[in-house]
């Protein structure tokens, strides 16, 4: 297993929007997804790469999986802050450190970074578990959305 990161391009599309299917499918607590959803997320990051990146997780030239990044400013922590909004790793390849090494990665090359943010649904236990082993901590701040 030789596992590498790319950004995103077009041609990785049709991987990504059925990774994509994949986590939403696999967790669906959350909004449901859609094509045009999806085919938004690729978009914007082609025309704004510095508020978001799409990375393709890599085993040779095969997707296992993929995360996307987005960037945003806060007051409170007097930097900028990088959400990791979404990770998959195909479930052929999980509990392989995978999911563990991409975060690192991300982290060390953020390092300027005030700090990561992330969320996962409750149910979501091993994930919860990865995060926590990762040095994440539950925050105290309630998320609250208007859609």
């Amino acid at each position: 297993m030789k596992i590498t990161y790319k950004d995103f391009e077009e041609q990785d599309f049709d991987d990504f929007k059925e990774m994509a299917f994949c986590l939403y499918d696999e967790d669906p607590e959350g909004l449901p997804l859609d094509d045009e959803k999806i085919r938004k997320t690729a978009d914007e990051y082609t025309a704004h790469p510095e508020k978001l990146k799409i990375i393709v997780i890599l085993d040779g030239s095969s997707a296992v999986g993929y995360g996307i990044l987005v960037f945003y400013w806060s007051n409170e922590y007097g930097g900028n802050v990088v959400v990791f909004d979404e990770l998959y790793i195909k479930k052929l390849y999980r509990n392989k450190q995978i999911a563990s090494d991409f975060i690192k990665h991300q982290i060390s090359l953020h390092e300027d970074a005030a700090a990561f943010e992330l969320e996962t649904t409750p149910s979501n236990g091993a994930a919860i578990r990865l995060y926590e082993r990762l040095g994440f901590e539950l925050s105290d701040n309630k998320r609250l959305l208007y859609v």
